[in-house]
């Protein structure tokens, strides 16, 4: 034994230098009114979120036909959410669609959507804002995900919670394409 060290009576060897640095460590923290974090019994509502993001631009939008970097990208999924994502294990699941079928071929989908989802406006969803949110991509559009969507012919509501998609030629990766984080859904724009 170092004459630095100290043996307790159960046999723990202390190295006095470590003891004497690890008190002040404690009192100064102590001083300083830095304590450990403790769980709160229940959360608290409020507050505020900083995030250090690289990227921004002053013609970012919340437009997902616009998105090019992460800040919109990030804002957007802190906003709303996709129609299908991709789980850990690689499969297409549903977020907004609750599940789907696909006839033999791969054309003909049926795709219902989960209920009981509200935008913040308390608005709920339904098949409106899902096809309207598929046609941002569609037709005369600048949107990334435009191929991604370019072999729908025809989307059509079947009930409030239910749309039928129907493609030129039969793609069984439509709900991976559907998962691109620009095919969010978005509340329709009033005019």
């Amino acid at each position: 034994m170092d004459n630095n060290e100290i043996q307790t009576e159960s046999g723990l060897i202390l190295d006095r230098r470590q003891l004497i640095a690890g008190a002040s460590a404690l009192g100064l923290s102590t001083a300083f009114g830095v304590s450990p974090a403790m769980a709160q019994s229940k959360p608290k509502k409020g507050g505020t979120l900083r995030l250090g993001l690289e990227g921004g631009s002053a013609s970012d939008s919340l437009d997902p036909r616009t998105y090019a970097d992460s800040i919109p990208i990030s804002t957007s999924l802190m906003l709303w959410n996709n129609l299908v994502e991709v789980a850990d294990n690689g499969n297409a699941t549903g977020e907004l669609f609750e599940n789907w079928e696909v006839k033999p071929g791969g054309a003909d989908w049926t795709f219902n959507i989960r209920k009981g989802i509200t935008f913040t406006s308390g608005k709920t969803l339904d098949a409106d804002d899902v096809i309207y949110s598929l046609n941002l991509h569609r037709g005369e559009t600048k949107s990334p995900a435009k191929t991604l969507l370019a072999d729908i012919t025809d989307i059509k509501k079947t009930s409030a919670t239910q749309i039928q998609i129907t493609m030129s030629k039969g793609n069984i990766d439509l709900p991976y394409n559907l998962s691109d984080y620009h095919i969010i859904v978005v509340p329709p724009r009033r005019s």
